[in-house]
């Protein structure tokens, strides 16, 4: 009875905002990396029913960074799926819900177990809009190229181009299964972990509050749905296999 309460003083605070926000096109930008993945659809899941409970049916699209802050900015969408704070923050007129939305791990992977070593003389790629790969970079002293999709980070390792790949578990079985490789290798970074939160435009205060009630909700009901930030994929069904190493 409580619990019904205090959801419904949230809706009742967040009042003509919500209302006005469920009639118009509430655009929310989920990171371009993600757009074929399943994490994917796991994220518009805990969307949908965290705005759902403050009747609002989002819709999204898939953005590369500077893009989706220049359209937050101006309005034109209204909110990121999941930023790290590093990133997050820089967006002017953004407000972070707070509250963790996920956490996630970065993985060095590579075609021969040798290569997935963090070392200054070897060479790694990342995805161009992994953005906090960029201090990732500069923190652990190495060399690495951002590339603007996942099939040229595929043909990158394939090649040999670089040495390995540097990117977090979530839509990394779109780049490996374009892999010619057949055997993987991967090590997480054991320095790096990064907490991701949910960023909205700056408006009401009600608003955020009864989001960040909703958010906190929903992610509690559904503990296990975005695993795939911490966890590598299953990429069997590609006739891969992906090896971890200690």
């Amino acid at each position: 009875m409580l619990k019904a309460l205090l959801s419904l003083l949230f809706v009742l605070l967040c009042g003509v905002t919500c209302t006005a926000a469920g009639n118009s096109d509430y655009i929310i930008n989920i990171p371009e990396s993600l757009e074929n993945s399943t994490d994917n659809a796991d994220v518009q899941f805990i969307l949908n029913q965290a705005y759902g409970k403050l009747g609002i049916t989002p819709r999204y699209v898939y953005l590369p960074t500077p893009r989706s802050k220049r359209y937050l900015e101006s309005g034109e969408i209204q909110a990121e799926a999941f930023r790290t704070k590093e990133v997050g923050d820089t967006f002017n007129g953004a407000t972070q819900v707070a509250i963790e939305f996920a956490k996630t791990r970065v993985a060095v992977i590579c075609t021969q177990p040798k290569l997935c070593e963090v070392d200054s003389i070897l060479h790694y790629a990342l995805f161009s809009g992994f953005e906090r790969g960029i201090s990732i970079c500069d923190e652990l002293d190495i060399q690495c190229e951002f590339v603007n999709s996942a099939t040229a980070l595929a043909k990158m390792l394939d090649t040999q181009i670089v040495d390995a790949i540097i990117i977090t578990p979530a839509g990394m079985a779109e780049i490996l299964c374009q892999c010619a490789a057949t055997d993987l290798y991967y090590r997480f970074i054991s320095e790096v972990e990064m907490p991701l939160f949910h960023y909205i435009r700056a408006g009401d205060i009600a608003f955020t509050r009864a989001l960040e009630k909703s958010l906190s909700d929903v992610l509690r009901q559904n503990p296990d749905k975005l695993s795939g930030f911490v966890n590598v994929p299953d990429i069997s069904a590609c006739q891969k296999r992906l090896y971890k190493i200690n």
